[in-house]
């Protein structure tokens, strides 16, 4: 049985630049993959990487073998977190917190506005002929990706 794409090239390629848009690219990276449920794939249904910075580290993990999706992020830092979970964005800092729900944004209903966003962006690249900055984000997260496959081997 073959599956189009384990999670880090598909799922995981969109957590790699929000993390090099917050913290840069890493100064290492340490990983694992395996088959926790799907034997039968061609290739790994999980992947749990470490990143590490001078000052700090990031961790991800990623899998096709739970039970249900679930995508969540969190930043902690000295004063206190952000988390994004199921659509809930959560600031806890100095003891207060304040939610916000996004969850109506999440929904399949908000894909025309997101492309739309998308293509319009492709298009003005196309016709300014300015690629520079989108082929070097391309090749930041391709040599993280790598540099995580690299790490397994």
């Amino acid at each position: 049985m073959c599956i189009g794409s384990p999670p880090l090239l598909d799922h995981g390629t969109h957590l790699v630049y929000e993390l090099l848009d917050v913290a840069g690219p890493p100064q290492a990276v340490r990983a694992w993959t395996g088959r926790l449920r799907h034997g039968g794939y061609d290739v790994e249904d999980t992947a749990q990487l470490l990143f590490e910075y001078p000052d700090r580290m990031a961790t991800m993990f990623l899998t096709w073998a739970a039970r249900r999706r679930e995508t969540e992020m969190r930043f902690i830092g000295e004063r206190g977190s952000i988390t994004w979970s199921g659509g809930m964005l959560t600031l806890e800092r100095d003891g207060h917190t304040e939610s916000f729900d996004h969850t109506v944004d999440l929904d399949k209903a908000s894909y025309a506005r997101w492309f739309a966003e998308l293509f319009h962006d492709f298009a003005t690249t196309l016709d300014t002929g300015d690629s520079a900055r989108p082929m070097a984000d391309i090749a930041q997260v391709a040599a993280v990706l790598e540099a995580s496959y690299a790490a397994v081997a």
